[in-house]
């Protein structure tokens, strides 16, 4: 319910007027955290509010899943069984708890890694909007996934260096 009413809110302070823009104001339209309240701001003027918290839920779980996917197809592109025993992972405490903005950074975050790892070889203009795109959504989510990526990105180019490392090793 907090994310409701917070949605509401930002609502009632985005059309300039309301019953709580006596209380409340913005200091940006872009602050972090945004991409739920924006998201249900948007579907709630299709749907009533709990039923677009709950298609929101539904989108994660959908978005989590095909990460999930795209990021195992992108470590080995012929496995095709291990993202379904990966999906339980889905339903973690953190989605329980109301914080949406997390989860879905997650789910993008499995995006970005896959991106990375398809990536790194060569990168094209295509790759890099892309990468762009979703260090940008990440951005909108939640910070903590940002670092996560970064220790990815760390934990991957250190790999890669200790390879090249020990192949200039062993050609000498």
């Amino acid at each position: 319910p907090v994310q409701l009413y917070y949605t509401d809110v930002l609502a009632d302070l985005l059309r300039g007027g309301g019953t709580y823009s006596a209380y409340f104001r913005t200091n940006s339209h872009s602050p972090v955290y945004c991409f739920f309240n924006y998201a249900l701001l948007l579907l709630n003027q299709v749907f009533s509010p709990l039923t677009s918290e709950r298609v929101l839920v539904c989108l994660y779980v959908v978005a989590f899943s095909l990460g999930v996917w795209f990021l195992v197809r992108s470590v080995e592109r012929q496995n095709d069984w291990l993202p379904f025993f990966l999906l339980p992972f889905a339903f973690h405490s953190y989605l329980y708890l109301g914080i949406y903005n997390f989860s879905f950074g997650i789910a993008a975050l499995l995006f970005a890694m896959g991106v990375w790892l398809r990536s790194t070889p060569g990168w094209t203009w295509k790759a890099s909007l892309l990468w762009l795109a979703l260090v940008a959504v990440l951005c909108a989510m939640h910070p903590l996934t940002l670092a996560f990526l970064g220790l990815f990105i760390s934990g991957h180019m250190a790999a890669i260096f200790v390879g090249a490392c020990r192949a200039a090793e062993g050609g000498i």
